[in-house]
């Protein structure tokens, strides 16, 4: 499903229904699945990407931050180092592509499948306010592909502490994440670093799990977004 597509295009799958097509000089966009959606687009000429995109737009950019909980607890050895993977949620973008070589891609539609949570970390004073979603801890990755609504998380687990260490959930800053995608499924890379038994640290891996994947667009590290942190700090326990 995510690639460019030239105009007209029309799209009808996994609950998704998306048609453009030429009106004179203007392009009309509708989306009737899910929600409804409908833009004219003055362009002289251009093409659409379909992208995942960063979980974090909907129902409208509250917080930079995704919370993975975890269905059940991970206890972590001292100084182990171990990859797992989750499911994380994903909301699909539609972007604009000029033919204007000078033009950069334009955020047209952002739509999810899911419904979005969300949740405060820390105490209720200065706590951080995160998107929330739940996953089962996978030892490998599954052979079954997510849904459009969803990617698989790599996540290498490292205690550098000396102790034994219980994980609940990890949370995730939308500048670390980079996904990538092919036929199959999309999937992003990351880092947990456990540095006691109440403090961690998050960060990006900009590798894709495997070969063929093409990188999707950024929003949140395009150079509109950047003001915020490719890290994030544990602080309020694990």
């Amino acid at each position: 499903m995510f690639g460019v597509y030239n105009v007209p295009f029309h799209l009808e799958r996994d609950n998704i229904s998306l048609e453009v097509e030429n009106r004179g000089d203007t392009v009309f966009y509708r989306r009737s699945q899910p929600g409804s959606l409908e833009k004219y687009l003055l362009v002289s000429k251009c093409r659409l990407q379909l992208s995942p995109v960063e979980p974090l737009h909907l129902p409208k950019i509250m917080t930079h931050n995704l919370m993975i909980e975890f269905n059940r607890p991970l206890l972590v050895e001292s100084r182990e180092k171990r990859k797992i993977f989750l499911n994380v949620p994903l909301e699909i973008a539609v972007y604009l592509l000029s033919a204007k070589k000078e033009t950069l891609p334009e955020l047209a539609d952002v739509f999810t499948l899911g419904t979005p949570k969300f949740t405060l970390y820390g105490n209720i004073t200065n706590g951080i306010l995160c998107k929330h979603y739940q996953s089962d801890i996978f030892a490998q990755l599954p052979s079954d592909a997510p849904t459009p609504d969803r990617a698989w998380l790599q996540l290498t687990v490292h205690n550098s502490s000396p102790h034994w260490i219980q994980v609940t959930r990890t949370i995730l800053s939308a500048y670390a994440m980079k996904l990538y995608y092919d036929k199959e499924f999309v999937a992003m890379n990351m880092e947990m670093n456990l540095i006691d038994p109440s403090h961690a640290e998050t960060y990006a891996v900009d590798l894709p799990l495997r070969k063929g994947m093409q990188k999707a667009q950024e929003y949140f590290s395009s150079g509109r977004m950047q003001i915020g942190s490719h890290k994030f700090s544990m602080e309020w326990g694990l």
